[in-house]
């Protein structure tokens, strides 16, 4: 996925890079996936990372997400509920859970 957006963004002559030093906490808050209540019933999701897209070839050496700007993001109104991904009960992967825990970014 990521080199096929990397592709799509080269073709458009924008760029594209990984964000390696986000905490998956801070992607959580992004993209609304820390609230609890909105997961009553379904299963969780998590996301691997962000990704910057810009216009232009030009790469700034200070790429890097803004703490405040996600705090501000977080503080935002959250529209949506998270669907079950399967109308019967899902099937519990308890390894998976593990993993997920033992593979948090700080």
């Amino acid at each position: 996925a990521i080199g096929t957006l990397r592709i799509a963004a080269a073709t458009l002559g924008w760029s594209a890079r990984v964000l390696d030093d986000v905490a998956d906490a801070t992607i959580e808050a992004l993209l609304g996936l820390d609230r609890d209540a909105d997961f009553e019933g379904a299963e969780r999701e998590s996301a691997e990372l962000v990704m910057a897209l810009w216009p232009g070839n030009t790469v700034s050496a200070t790429l890097k997400l803004e703490l405040e700007a996600v705090r501000e993001l977080a503080r935002q109104r959250w529209y949506g509920k998270a669907n079950r991904l399967s109308p019967q009960d899902p099937v519990p992967w308890g390894i998976i859970d593990t993993v997920s825990a033992a593979s948090r970014r700080p």
